[in-house]
């Protein structure tokens, strides 16, 4: 670290009048902080194991527009660029469905059609599981059904 006895190195990081006036013109006078904040990482969930393997990287869009701004290097760039691999895909960018279905045992199965909404086509749901479909079970399991 710098000190006062240093040769050649700044040890006083206070900004100049000239420092500060370039970073108001970088900021277009604008020192407001933005509103601009999106959720990287996926929300942390109560029923997951404190025994789960480290969580991937999220790139932080809020970080790298700042330091854009600034013309610096961004650390969460920097860090990203180190192992694609151990990076995630920023949770923002996951469609996601505002609706939250909760269905009372009186009305289960509307429940259950409205939690269907949006995964359409992916997977069948059988409303009606009492019918046996022989064709699925080998020939021996569907000679004890009869």
């Amino acid at each position: 670290m710098p000190t006062s006895k240093s040769i050649g190195e700044r040890f006083n990081f206070f900004p100049s009048d000239e420092e500060v006036e370039e970073t108001m013109n970088m900021f277009g006078q604008d020192m407001k902080i933005p509103e601009n904040f999106r959720m990287t990482a996926p929300p942390h969930k109560e029923s997951d194991s404190w025994n789960m393997p480290p969580s991937k990287y999220y790139p932080n869009p809020q970080s790298t527009e700042f330091c854009d701004r600034l013309k610096i290097k961004c650390v969460n760039t920097l860090l990203c660029e180190l192992n694609p691999e151990a990076n995630g895909v920023p949770y923002y960018t996951i469609p996601q469905n505002e609706e939250i279905a909760i269905a009372d045992d009186d009305d289960r199965e509307e429940g259950v059609e409205k939690e269907a909404q949006g995964v359409e086509g992916l997977f069948e749901i059988d409303t009606n599981p009492t019918d046996i479909d022989a064709k699925r079970l080998k020939l021996d399991d569907a000679d004890k059904l009869l």
